[in-house]
């Protein structure tokens, strides 16, 4: 019987980890067309790293790229609290 649970439970972490990078590919495209909306139709340049991480399943490189254009993000309300919501980014203290 251990053998079958062991196959169901690597079966259900298969499933879990698609739902997971469906999830990511998804955040993916709505942010890619929310900030392609932004600079006047032109987009946000630098939140294009931000969507190919996500695109490719990888969150964490997605939140430390955020880190790293943090100040330039800011300046777009509606990408910024997209990212917030999303957990992609933590308020400043200063914001809190």
């Amino acid at each position: 019987m251990e053998p079958l649970l062991i196959i169901m439970t690597n079966h259900m972490q298969d499933e879990i980890d698609q739902f997971e990078k469906d999830r990511l590919l998804e955040l993916g495209n709505e942010l890619q067309a929310l900030q392609q909306l932004e600079n006047n139709g032109m987009g946000i340049g630098c939140v294009g790293g931000v969507v190919n991480f996500l695109k490719m399943g990888d969150f964490p490189s997605a939140q430390a790229k955020v880190r790293s254009i943090r100040s330039k993000v800011r300046n777009f309300p509606e990408v910024y609290t997209y990212l917030l919501d999303n957990g992609l980014r933590e308020k400043d203290r200063y914001e809190e």
